[in-house]
């Protein structure tokens, strides 16, 4: 799947949640993104998308 973190979009080859936080693992450097989507409601949704699209786009939320 596809993850945009603001200016550049990597390929991931694993997310999971739990409560409000996304992980993903990117395919190429084996970075690892923590995003903050600040409630378990939001998190679902943006998982389910991510499921369905293959694409997902988490710019507007923290991440580290």
């Amino acid at each position: 799947m596809r993850v945009r973190f603001g200016d550049h979009i990597d390929l991931c080859q694993r997310v999971t949640y739990n409560n409000s936080f996304f992980i993903f693992v990117t395919n190429v450097y084996g970075k690892v993104y923590t995003v903050d989507c600040k409630n378990e409601i939001t998190a679902s949704k943006l998982y389910e998308e991510v499921l369905i699209n293959g694409y997902l786009d988490v710019s507007e939320f923290d991440y580290y």
